[in-house]
């Protein structure tokens, strides 16, 4: 049997995704993020030389905070740069260059509810509060108001470069 006739190199679907073969790349970039922890572009690197049209890699996990690291050099997610940091402008650039089909808003999210909302109408955001983000009460965590139920004094003007381009 000729390599292109067996199994291993034929299509298959695993959910929603349709794969060309199935030959699945592990996370394999071991212990190369930056030394701020943050993913780097070696790493990017890596992945992309590994990449096959219609194939699957999975990446490593990414720790969300510094005390979480499981070992050093691993990548991690927590600071801003790491963590993305995307705004309105930023989310759909990488969209429309291809460089992405999500974006994922965390902190965004935790201070405001009806945040897709806010996108598409280009609405101020109200600030998210760090110092809530692990651990306390409902304060600054489920007390965030939808946009069209805030006061006027509750709502900040979001960074420049949030605004729609």
């Amino acid at each position: 049997m000729s390599g292109s006739h067996l199994k291993l190199f034929s299509s298959t679907r695993i959910g929603p995704l349709q794969l060309s073969h199935r030959v699945v790349h592990a996370p394999m970039t071991r212990l190369r993020s930056a030394a701020d922890d943050s993913p780097s572009a070696m790493m990017v690197e890596y992945y992309r030389q590994r990449a096959s049209q219609g194939g699957l890699l999975i990446t490593e996990s990414a720790h969300p905070s510094y005390d979480s690291r499981g070992y050093l050099g691993a990548p991690g997610i927590y600071t801003d740069a790491a963590a993305g940091g995307f705004d309105r402008a930023g989310a759909k650039q990488i969209l429309q260059r291809g460089d992405a089909d999500l974006v994922a808003f965390g902190r965004w999210f935790s201070s405001n509810p009806d945040l897709p909302e806010r996108l598409r109408r280009a609405l101020p955001l109200a600030p998210y509060q760090r110092d809530a983000f692990w651990g306390g009460d409902e304060r600054a965590y489920i007390d965030f108001p939808a946009y069209d139920n805030a006061s006027s004094d509750t709502v900040a003007v979001e960074p420049s470069a949030d605004q729609p381009a």
